[in-house]
């Protein structure tokens, strides 16, 4: 998740007063307890609320966005998130739902490839 971490922070230096107040936003909404760390609880609970977001709520997206072996998201994850969902990066649609990093587009997982073969030839 490095790679696209970097990207957003580059973004978000330059970023308009109106963005930078839309990712405060979603932080202040997210964060629940006030404590300035997203948990995993807050984390779950938010993205269940927006039904364009479901496919986010998962365990291991979550431990995607948190950098390191931190107990919650700081405001960093939380721009990197808000990034990812407004820039529309890819997701796996088949089998394991994850995060597509880089320029892929394809997912390599092992019966997520399977999934998208059979429907390749049955497309074709």
């Amino acid at each position: 998740m490095e790679e696209p971490r970097r990207t957003v922070l580059a973004y978000y230096k330059d970023a308009p007063q109106h963005i930078k107040r839309l990712v405060d936003e979603c932080f202040v909404e997210m964060d629940l307890d006030g404590n300035d760390r997203v948990s995993r609880q807050e984390f779950l609970a938010y993205i269940e609320m927006h039904e364009d977001c479901k496919h986010l709520s998962t365990c291991s997206f979550f431990n995607e966005l948190k950098k390191g072996e931190k107990e919650g998201l700081y405001f960093m994850d939380v721009v990197l998130l808000v990034y990812l969902i407004y820039s529309g990066k890819p997701f796996c649609n088949g089998h394991c739902g994850s995060f597509i990093k880089g320029t892929y587009f394809t997912c390599v997982h092992g019966q997520c490839s399977k999934v998208l073969s059979i429907l390749a030839r049955t497309i074709s």
